[in-house]
């Protein structure tokens, strides 16, 4: 068994209530492997997500496994440890981030104050990700990341839970590690979410190297000015940029001449160019590279590949012929765990 993949999914099933993280634990491991996602419902049959396909969580005799109010009630509890207060923000948002960087999206009811939305009340569905940290996925990646021997600024961009942060972590870790013979780099993350580091307490969940610094819960025009006026970094990594304050951040690191690992939500090239702002920036030709990734046929799958062509202005994205592997997260592209009978029922409590 490896450890560490054991350690998450443990840390993943701690946040549901226990009965269904019994239910998740008890399967095979082989079925279990490409798990995503793992959706709650009040009332509603439990379903597990591998990429693009839904399977539906049965009981012991077959049974569809379906989730009582009370279970509801005790995943509320689990997910925001009964601080409501200190995790309103993230609720206002539509989730939150919990222990190993895994993420807990909500839909319920606005509470609304002075016309805003403030909170979330009467919770009917959370939508668990899972986070996982595979090391070395991201190592054939390297070379299309430079040409000529410089670093590219890039942007990985996909449909959600098709493996974007994943490979993001990767990469930041080898990048920084100096990696397929490069010298090593000083790297700044802005985790506004806190699902890249998972940073608590102090200390990151997730090893990202030697060289890595962490600004945590920054929104990321914030994180990433600071991260220029006192961090000196050479590279600066985020995770879903696409807000206009973004566009005044990335201008500002690149007049520093500060490199960018960067990711987007976008299902296409086509969809990216539609988005107002990754238009303008796309346009600028800011970014020399660009990668496409897919859930199907599982998380991680490389689509496209592009690279800059012409001037600031005038620059166009031209599909590469890559060299590496189109799933570069097949390698460990899941739960991936042994059989762990010795473990049935741990970290469910």
């Amino acid at each position: 068994m490896r450890k560490n993949s054991y350690d998450e999914f443990s840390d993943f099933l701690s946040f549901l209530p226990k009965g269904i993280a019994e239910a998740v634990n008890n399967m095979d491991a082989e079925a279990l492997f490409g798990l995503t996602e793992v959706r709650l419902r009040r009332g509603r049959a439990v379903s597990l997500c591998f990429g693009g396909e839904i399977r539906l969580l049965c009981d012991e005799k077959g049974g569809l496994r379906l989730l009582s109010d009370e279970e509801m009630e005790e995943a509320w509890r689990r997910i925001t440890s009964s601080s409501l207060y200190a995790l309103e923000e993230e609720i206002r948002g539509g989730y939150v981030t919990v222990g190993g960087g895994h993420r807990v999206g909500i839909a319920g009811t606005a509470v609304l104050r002075e016309g805003s939305v403030s909170t979330q009340k009467d919770i009917l569905s959370l939508n668990y990700r899972f986070c996982r940290d595979l090391r070395g996925v991201g190592r054939e990646l390297l070379p299309f990341l430079f040409e000529d021997g410089v670093l590219q600024n890039t942007l990985i961009f996909s449909p959600p839970a098709a493996g974007k942060t994943t490979l993001l972590r990767d990469l930041t870790r080898l990048l920084s590690e100096g990696a397929g013979g490069k010298s090593r780099i000083n790297v700044t993350v802005v985790d506004e979410r806190g699902e890249i580091a998972a940073a608590h307490g102090g200390r990151c969940r997730f090893d990202l190297g030697d060289g890595v610094d962490v600004l945590t819960g920054f929104p990321k025009y914030e994180g990433m000015l600071l991260a220029l006026r006192s961090l000196s970094p050479s590279l600066l990594v985020s995770d879903e940029i696409g807000q206009a304050e973004d566009r005044m951040a990335v201008a500002e690191a690149i007049r520093g001449g500060v490199k960018l690992l960067l990711t987007a939500h976008a299902s296409s090239l086509e969809e990216l160019r539609g988005r107002p702002i990754l238009r303008e920036l796309l346009g600028d030709g800011v970014f020399g590279r660009l990668l496409l990734l897919a859930a199907d046929p599982r998380p991680g799958t490389v689509k496209a590949a592009y690279r800059a062509v012409g001037k600031e202005g005038n620059t166009a994205y031209v599909p590469m012929v890559y060299g590496f592997a189109a799933d570069p997260l097949r390698r460990g592209g899941g739960v991936d765990l042994e059989k762990r009978s010795e473990a049935a029922g741990e970290g469910t409590g």
